[in-house]
């Protein structure tokens, strides 16, 4: 004796994400540590946002931090680890 059984069908439904609207650049106070802006950096999302934030925020002694740890030609004084 066989028996049938009805084919169940799986109903996806339609789910559409928002992207989330862009947030503005947060202000940080005047003279920031180098900590906060980096922070500020790291929140953001696309490439752009991140360049956006670094040129509003510029300065020479942030500028100094990524010639010392990115640039090869660098040699430090500093002993290691």
């Amino acid at each position: 004796m066989t028996t049938t059984t009805k084919a169940k069908t799986a109903v996806k439904k339609a789910t559409t994400k928002a992207k989330p609207a862009e947030t503005p650049i947060q202000n940080l106070p005047a003279n920031p540590f180098m900590f906060e802006i980096l922070n500020l950096v790291g929140k953001q999302r696309t490439n752009a946002k991140k360049v956006e934030v670094l040129k509003k925020y510029e300065h020479p002694s942030l500028k100094a931090i990524f010639i010392w740890n990115f640039d090869e030609s660098v040699v430090s004084s500093l002993p290691p680890r």
